[in-house]
C-alpha cells in the first residue's frame, strides 16, 4: 500500500438528474479529488477539497484517513451511496 492509498476504497453512485448514478471506485487521495471535481456546491465540498489538497501534499496516514472521512461526509450529504 502507498501513501495516500485510502483503507478500504470507496465506493460512491454520486446522484445524476434523471440518470443512471455515475460510479466511481475512490482509492487514493488523488481519486478523491478528481472525483469531487465540479461538485462545488455543498460546503461540504470544501471540507472534503481542504482534507484531500493536505492528504495530497503530505500524505501521513492521519491527514488520509481525515480525507477519506471527509470525502465519505461529502457523498453522504449529497445523497450519493456509499460502499466502504
Amino acid at each position: 500500500m502507498r501513501p495516500g492509498d485510502f483503507k478500504p476504497a470507496l465506493i460512491v453512485r454520486f446522484p445524476r438528474p434523471g440518470g443512471m448514478p455515475r460510479v466511481e471506485r475512490i482509492g487514493t487521495v488523488e481519486q478523491g479529488l478528481q472525483s469531487i471535481r465540479g461538485l462545488c456546491a455543498d460546503p461540504a465540498w470544501h471540507v472534503a477539497l481542504g482534507h484531500l489538497s493536505l492528504a495530497h501534499r503530505d500524505p501521513q496516514p492521519a491527514h488520509v484517513e481525515a480525507a477519506r472521512t471527509a470525502l465519505r461526509e461529502f457523498a453522504r450529504r449529497s445523497n450519493a451511496l456509499l460502499d466502504g
